[in-house]
């Protein structure tokens, strides 16, 4: 489903900058990836504006993963052709280990949630059934529907504060879970307060909620 701009309540929206560096890859494959030599297509359709939403930059990260593991981009290209026939809507922001898997240096996809048969989806062998290997690789972090279709994720801890990216809360920017602040508030807080524990003070939250949110942005995101 492609998001427009009577329909962008709970999907989540970043700037492929913003999407490029919540994923830790350079804009540039963001902007090839969606635009110039698309893999993906963007999931929101607004004149003139270059986003992507929550579902898009799973797949980001996803495909960022895939290519870590030796899976080539044309067959990212045909594995995502490949489920469109499936019917399968955007695929790799769903459950690794229930919707895809790696097999080798291929991706292979489930027929349907209540089939157990798989169907490799790139390569020279793609529409053959598959024995996958159940692995976990990039999702170990993210929530799922019961499509199994992410909802959320929570890439960092830091001292039982989590990260949280949801596409229902301030359009999928991070913030730090039970404080009601997002991360980029609390962390400038340090420098106009004075102070991670002025920060902490004044938005009356706990010295770690600071920390974490200057962990993320200066270590985790900057890694």
């Amino acid at each position: 489903m492609v998001a427009t701009t009577e329909n962008l309540l709970g999907v989540g929206l970043y700037t492929t900058r913003e999407a490029a560096y919540y994923a830790q890859v350079s804009p540039h494959l963001v902007t090839r990836w969606f635009y110039t030599d698309p893999v993906l297509e963007s999931g929101v359709d607004i004149p003139e504006q270059r986003l992507i939403t929550f579902a898009d930059f799973i797949q980001l990260g996803a495909i960022r993963t895939a290519r870590k593991e030796g899976v080539s981009l044309a067959k990212i290209k045909q594995a995502l052709t490949y489920a469109k026939k499936l019917g399968i809507d955007r695929p790799l922001a769903r459950k690794y280990g229930e919707v895809w898997h790696i097999v080798g240096k291929n991706i292979v996809f489930r027929s349907d949630p209540d089939s157990e048969k798989y169907y490799q989806a790139s390569g020279r062998s793609r529409g053959n059934l598959v024995i996958p290997a159940f692995v976990e690789i990039y999702q170990r972090k993210i929530s799922f529907d019961e499509t199994f279709l992410a909802t959320q994720i929570r890439p960092y801890n830091y001292k039982n504060w989590n990260i949280l990216l949801d596409p229902e809360v301030r359009f999928g920017e991070p913030i730090i879970e039970d404080s009601g602040y997002t991360v980029k508030t609390l962390w400038s807080a340090v420098s106009s307060e004075g102070g991670i524990e002025r920060a902490a003070d004044v938005f009356g939250v706990e010295i770690d909620a600071v920390e974490a949110a200057c962990n993320y942005v200066d270590h985790y995101l900057d890694n």
